[in-house]
């Protein structure tokens, strides 16, 4: 009988009634009943039932199809389902917009899966969000959400968002607790609305969830009120597992954010203990020179008593209305022998933070990062030929001339960039100097900063300047009238003439492919060129917001487990090839500062680099092993990091190479000269960082070698405790 929908309605129809005028049939005589307007047919579980119910809606015959529903639904299952099918049509013919919604919300809470086979997309024909502003947010944000995912109609997901947005506006979000808990009837969807619908790109409208931060911070909040609400314990597990990972999410970006903050930074304290051996003396000299009745001098005379500096005799000539004072000419000398001490400081001034913390690999592989992490950065010589054959050999098909071809064309481009980026970090991001003259940081200082120190300084009674508060002053205005003047230079320069560069070599790259006779056949590399070209200007914004002045925020704790996370994650996001698998188990938990965070990143980042770098092994390095210990007695932290080598560069790591090595970089004393330079191993920025401990706690604060034909290198850092955190100071 079930063969009979199969056919149209009046041939099924015709078919039947032959086949009741020869044999009795419950079902058929049921059937032709409703189809004659009898209301008292006996209904059974036939598909043949919903073909008639088809018919009814078909000819608009509502109420009988009522009946006839109504009979279906009491099967329950999939005969209920088949029923609410027919009832959201019904509804959208009538235009029961509301209706329409309660009963498609109904199903989808208890399977959002279920929405597949319902039209809903039929709710939002033709109507904008004007339509739905007045009807319950919470139900139109949950359709609309599940309807949006079925159709990957942008209005209706725009609906969905203005429905979180009113839920912000109206209050009902303020008050979700107390609605929750007043209303029994909407416990249900409240559970699934924020446990489903409530998400980041939902929320993309609402004004007071503006940052990714705080979007993040606001779904930590909503499940822990899911904790609450919701009785069925199964899910428990599920709410604080999302939990934990947002948090970890949210501390790994706090982190990050932390270090691009503190990329350009000069560790003042360094330089205030430099400052107490060799300026102090002559601060107080000219404290003295400076309250006493000497009155002015002749140029001559002060050249002759004091060394000054022959470049700053017209500076002194003008900053003294043509009447130097000794006083002055003392005070131009301190400063400039400080400010030359806070650029240029070999181990904590500002030019050797920037070598760490951004000339020694981060800058180019931030903005390289995208092509190097699709094997687009191509030269001959090296294992690119290789990783690019790997990477897409599955998406392009070409022989051997036409391979050739191409990386002669990418090996070009390569080049280009590669030049373009070295220029930025070579010669802008430098102190200005003969061998660097277009170094961004300049030494010199003229007659208008001097005036402005000098008149900060006559704010205070001489009694009362101390020498601290004449560095802090220094500081300040090396920060605020100097120093800043270079950052804004190159983040000047980044913003458009360097972005405008790189993208001309994009352009050039794709022009070059397109016009090849085998151009439609490179279609998915222009495609992916397209697509890093766009994400490399991306990174140049991320690296012009490098230069600013030190974010001096509130202070922030993390984890050491944290901390080696947002190390790695702050290396991948330079190095986008380095895809090995990082361990660190039972590491111990203990409470870190910014500060600790910023050396512990600085020494990992290094490390991380040169075991990817040196391994021999490029995207084929698999491992990375981090094991941690601490001296609580004598607060040293002690991070030892393993990683494989290849088979050719164990047989270079000899042991007489490694002695060598050693040699260079441990027995003898530090060598500060390489601690601002770049490339190679980075491990006098290593060495640097272990000064402070003492041998007499740690004989062996930096060490490197091989263990188990494994690559180690292991550091040991000071730490100091302060009201239960460590912060480090190197």
């Amino acid at each position: 009988m079930e063969d009979i929908t199969t056919f149209s309605f009046d041939v099924g129809i015709k078919l039947l009634k032959e086949y009741f005028s020869k044999e009795n049939n419950e079902i058929v005589e049921s059937v032709l009943g409703f189809v004659e307007g009898k209301l008292d047919n006996k209904v059974s579980r036939n598909v043949i039932f919903l073909w008639l119910a088809d018919y009814l809606f078909s000819k608009a015959q509502y109420e009988l199809l009522d009946i006839l529903l109504n009979e279906l639904d009491s099967f329950g299952g999939f005969w209920s389902r088949e029923v609410a099918k027919f009832r959201l049509a019904i509804f959208n013919e009538k235009n029961q917009v509301i209706e329409a919604i309660d009963l498609i919300n109904e199903w989808v809470i208890d399977s959002p899966r279920i929405i597949n086979e319902f039209k809903v997309s039929d709710i939002f024909d033709n109507r904008k969000w004007k339509f739905f502003k007045n009807l319950d947010f919470l139900k139109v944000g949950l359709i609309a959400h599940y309807t949006y995912q079925l159709t990957d109609n942008e209005g209706i997901a725009y609906i969905c968002k203005m429905a979180c947005r009113s839920i912000i506006v109206n209050g009902i979000r303020e008050n979700i607790n107390e609605l929750f808990y007043n209303n029994e009837d909407l416990k249900k969807i409240i559970i699934h609305f924020f446990l489903n619908v409530w998400v980041d790109e939902n929320l993309s409208l609402c004004d007071d969830l503006d940052t990714t931060e705080k979007i993040r911070q606001e779904r930590i909040e909503v499940l822990q009120l899911l904790l609450q609400w919701d009785n069925d314990k199964k899910n428990a597990t599920k709410y604080t597992d999302e939990i934990k990972d947002l948090t970890f999410d949210q501390t790994l970006q706090k982190g990050l954010k932390t270090i691009n903050q503190t990329r350009v930074f000069v560790n003042e304290s360094a330089i205030n203990r430099w400052a107490e051996s060799e300026i102090l003396t002559d601060f107080n000299r000219w404290i003295a020179t400076k309250s006493s009745s000497s009155g002015t001098r002749f140029i001559d005379d002060i050249v002759s008593q004091f060394s000054v500096d022959a470049k700053h005799l017209q500076l002194l000539q003008d900053v003294s209305d043509g009447q130097p004072s000794i006083s002055s000419a003392m005070l131009i000398d301190i400063i400039d022998r400080l400010y030359k001490r806070f650029l240029t400081d070999p181990t904590d001034g500002l030019d050797c933070y920037l070598s760490l913390r951004i000339r020694h690999g981060s800058l180019r592989g931030t903005i390289l990062g995208p092509l190097e992490e699709k094997r687009l950065l191509y030269f001959s010589g090296d294992i690119s030929k290789r990783e690019f054959v790997n990477e897409w050999s599955d998406s392009l098909e070409f022989n051997h001339l036409t391979l050739e071809e191409i990386l002669a064309i990418l090996e070009d481009f390569s080049k280009k960039v590669k030049f373009l980026v070295d220029e930025l970090v070579n010669d802008f991001v430098q102190i200005n100097s003969k061998e660097k003259p277009r170094g961004a940081f300049k030494y010199w200082f003229n007659k208008e900063f001097l005036k402005v120190i000098t008149g900060m300084l006559d704010d205070f009674d001489e009694t009362n300047l101390s020498f601290s508060a004449f560095l802090a002053s220094c500081y300040f205005l090396f920060w605020k009238s100097l120093v800043d003047l270079g950052l804004k230079d190159i983040n000047l320069y980044i913003t458009n003439d360097f972005k405008e560069k790189i993208k001309n070599e994009f352009d050039g790259l794709i022009s070059k492919f397109r016009s090849l006779n085998i151009g439609s056949d490179l279609l998915p590399l222009i495609t992916m060129l397209q697509r890093i070209s766009t994400d490399t200007q991306t990174q140049c914004d991320v690296v012009s917001d490098w230069f600013r002045l030190p974010n001096h925020a509130d202070d922030e704790d993390f984890q050491l487990p944290d901390a080696i996370n947002i190390a790695q994650a702050a290396t991948q996001n330079v190095y986008r090839a380095l895809d090995a698998n990082f361990h660190h188990q039972d590491t111990i938990k203990i409470s870190l500062t910014t500060t600790a965070l910023a050396v512990i990143t600085d020494c990992l980042f290094v490390i991380f680099e040169n075991a990817w770098k040196h391994s021999g092994l490029g995207s084929d390095l698999k491992n990375i092993d981090i094991e941690t210990e601490f001296n609580d007695s004598n607060k040293l932290l002690t991070l030892i990091v393993y990683s494989d080598l290849s088979e050719d560069k164990l047989r270079e790591l000899t042991q007489s190479e490694i002695d060598r090595l050693k040699e260079k970089y441990i027995a003898n004393t530090l060598p500060i000269h390489l601690v601002s330079k770049e490339g190679g191993s980075g491990f006098p920025k290593l060495r640097r960082i272990v000064r402070s401990v003492k041998k007499t706690q740690c004989p062996n604060p930096f060490d490197f070698g091989l263990k188990n034909s494994r690559w180690f290198v292991q550091i040991t850092i000071q730490l100091f405790e302060r009201e239960g955190r460590f912060e480090a100071h190197v």
